[in-house]
C-alpha cells in the first residue's frame, strides 16, 4: 500500500536556505520537518514512500546481509532488497536521512544503486529504503573468485568505479567509504572485445556521505549548521575511520588503535579518490598494494601512506609505466596534490588501450598460471631424463 503523504506538503515547507531558516524547539518537529522534505525530495525524483505495513513479508525473511546500522533482506523472486535500519532514534535521523537523500540523488544516474522505495512509520519516520538487487560485490567477483578476469573486464571496472564516483560528486556529496563491499557486480549478457562477458559495476552504500554544497547541509541537517562549517565547504571536519583501513589516505587513517584525535579539515572528494587509487590497484594486480601490508598493521601502513617515496617504492613496482602514472595521480599523501575525479575519467579515456594491454599481463591469476607452466615444463623435462 503506497502511503499518500504528498498532498498539502509541498507547499507548505521548502528547503532550508540562509534565508528562509528552521529553528525547530523539539525532536518531534526536527523529524516533521527534515520528513516533509524528503517526501518532496522522494516526489521530485519519482519515488514512492510506502507504509511500514509492507515490509512484514519480507523480513521475515532470511537476511541477504547485515551491516553495523542496518539489515538488508530479500524474498524468493524479488529483484529487490529492502534495508531496514536497526537504530530509529533521533540520534541516528541525520544518518538515515542522509543515505536516503543520497540514494534520491543518484537516481537513474549510472553505476550507482538504484533506489526504489522509501519506507515510513505511523509518524512519516523513515525506517527504511528497498533498492535493485545485484548479483555479487566486487570482492566476489574480482578478489575472491578462482576464474581469472581479463584486462578488458579490469578496465570496465575501473571506467564503471570511476563514472560511479564522478557522479556522486556532481549530485554534490562525496561516498567516504569505498571499499570492495560497497561496490556491486552484475554479468550482463553482453561480451567485451576480448570475447570476455561484460561486468556493470555499480557504487553503494551511502551512510558515511558527506553533503559538499551549502544548501544540502542548510536543508538536511538535523542541527543548525555553524557558520565555520557552512563557510569551509567542500572541506569538512576530519573523521578518523577504523573500518576499511586500506582505503584511507595518510589524512583520514588512524595511527593507532582507538585513535580519536581531531585533525585538520579534510576534502572528502579527495578522500574518494584515494579509495579509487587503492580499488584500481587491487583490480588490475589482483593483490593488496604496498606489499601486502595487513590493514591490521596501522603503524605499518601509515609509515607508508604518509611518506612520497615510500608510495613511490611501491608504485614502481608496478607493471606498466601508465599504470604507474595512474595510481601517482592517486596516491598522495596531501589531498591537494590529488587529481580530481573528473581529470581521472579523462585520463582514463585517453589511455584505454595502453591500460588494457598493460592489465592483461599483469595480475595474481597470470602469475599462478605461470607457476604452473614452469611446474609442468619441470615435471616434462624430468619424465624425459628417466626414458632417457
Amino acid at each position: 500500500m503506497v502511503k499518500v503523504i504528498f498532498a498539502n506538503i509541498t507547499n507548505t515547507i521548502t528547503p532550508n536556505t540562509p534565508d528562509t531558516p528552521d529553528t525547530p524547539d523539539t525532536p518531534d518537529s526536527v523529524v516533521n520537518i527534515l520528513s516533509r522534505r524528503l517526501a518532496i525530495e522522494a516526489e521530485k525524483h519519482n519515488v514512492p514512500l510506502e507504509s511500514s505495513d509492507i515490509l512484514d513479508r519480507t523480513i521475515n525473511q532470511k537476511k541477504f546481509s547485515e551491516g553495523t546500522f542496518k539489515s538488508v533482506y530479500t524474498a524468493p523472486g524479488m529483484d529487490y532488497v529492502v534495508q531496514v535500519f536497526k537504530d530509529l532514534s533521533i540520534s541516528t535521523l541525520e544518518a538515515r536521512i542522509k543515505e536516503t537523500v543520497c540514494c534520491l540523488k543518484t537516481k537513474n544516474l549510472e553505476n550507482t544503486c538504484q533506489i526504489r522505495s522509501v519506507y515510513t512509520d505511523e509518524n512519516d519516520d523513515i525506517i527504511g529504503i528497498s533498492m535493485d538487487k545485484y548479483s555479487q560485490t566486487l570482492k566476489d567477483f574480482a578478489f575472491a573468485s578462482r576464474s581469472q578476469i581479463t584486462g578488458e573486464q579490469k578496465y570496465k571496472l575501473v571506467l564503471d568505479l570511476v563514472k560511479g564516483v564522478k557522479g556522486l560528486h556532481d549530485v554534490g556529496f562525496a561516498h567516504c567509504d569505498l571499499s570492495e563491499v560497497n561496490l556491486m557486480v552484475n554479468v550482463t549478457s553482453e561480451y567485451l572485445p576480448d570475447g570476455s562477458e561484460t561486468p556493470e559495476l555499480v557504487v553503494i552504500d551511502f551512510g558515511k556521505a558527506e553533503f559538499i554544497n551549502r544548501d544540502d547541509v542548510l536543508a538536511w541537517s538535523v542541527d543548525i549548521p555553524t557558520n565555520d562549517r557552512l563557510e569551509r565547504l567542500p572541506l569538512v571536519e576530519s573523521r578518523l575511520d577504523h573500518g576499511y583501513k586500506l582505503y584511507r589516505s595518510a589524512e583520514t587513517l588512524p595511527r593507532k588503535r582507538g585513535d580519536r584525535d581531531a585533525r585538520n579539515p579534510i576534502d572528502p572528494c579527495a578522500e574518494d579518490v584515494y579509495g579509487v587509487g587503492v580499488l584500481i590497484w587491487r583490480i588490475f594486480s589482483g593483490q593488496s598494494p604496498w606489499g601486502g601490508v595487513l590493514d591490521t598493521d596501522i603503524r605499518k601502513l601509515y609509515e607508508i601512506i604518509n611518506n612520497p617515496q615510500s608510495i613511490d617504492f611501491y608504485i614502481n613496482k608496478v607493471n606498466g609505466a601508465t599504470s604507474q602514472e595512474l595510481l601517482r595521480k592517486c596516491l598522495t599523501v596531501t589531498s591537494k596534490s590529488r587529481i580530481d575525479i573528473s581529470s581521472l575519467l579523462d585520463f582514463l579515456l585517453r589511455y584505454k588501450n595502453v591500460l588494457i594491454s598493460e592489465w592483461t599481463t599483469t595480475g595474481r591469476k597470470t602469475k599462478e598460471a605461470a607457476k604452473l607452466k614452469i611446474s609442468t615444463a619441470n615435471k616434462r623435462n624430468k619424465r624425459r631424463r628417466i626414458f632417457k
